[in-house]
């Protein structure tokens, strides 16, 4: 197959062999990193094969060349101006305690300072109320991090709002 030829994949079946298959029949075929993978003979047809491998090593690569780092997130601007987006839609998903909160305050809800959003804002007077909600230290339930290491990110967090004369 043209394709196969073109991306560098080794199709493991006889071209006389696809003449008695059905499109939706699966189809091994070694990828240019070594790997033994199987995909619909539609996709490698259509030309959608993709190794999860090398989908994951394209995506570093790409990210790399656009933004300098392994994940656009890493890079302080992409971070900054979803984080914007995020402010300017009102599309960040909030509680509903934080509405709650929000419904008797009516102070900026997840306003972003520092980096980071603060659940309830009142920029003006640089005061701000955080809910510990159940899932506050959701990182720490499922296991992504340590509670040790929460507490000092959530530690850092404060003083770094402190320092800059929040309360």
């Amino acid at each position: 197959m043209e394709y196969a030829k073109h991306n560098n994949i080794k199709i493991l079946i006889e071209d006389r062999d696809y003449l008695h298959m059905a499109l939706s029949d699966h189809v091994d075929y070694i990828c240019s990193c070594g790997e033994t993978h199987s995909r619909r003979l539609r996709n490698i047809m259509n030309g959608s094969v993709r190794c999860p491998k090398c989908i994951e090593i394209k995506k570093v690569q790409t990210s790399f060349e656009r933004f300098g780092c392994a994940n656009p997130m890493q890079n302080s601007v992409v971070r900054a101006k979803t984080f914007k987006t995020f402010n300017i839609n009102n599309s960040m998903s909030i509680s509903l305690q934080q509405a709650y909160i929000h419904s008797i305050t009516s102070g900026d809800i997840n306003y972003l300072c520092e980096g980071s959003f603060l659940d309830i804002a009142f920029p003006e007077e640089n005061i701000y109320i955080e809910y510990d909600g159940g899932l506050h230290d959701g990182k720490v339930k499922f296991g992504l991090i340590s509670e040790k290491k929460f507490k000092e990110k959530e530690r850092r967090r404060r003083y770094a709002l402190y320092r800059n004369g929040w309360n």
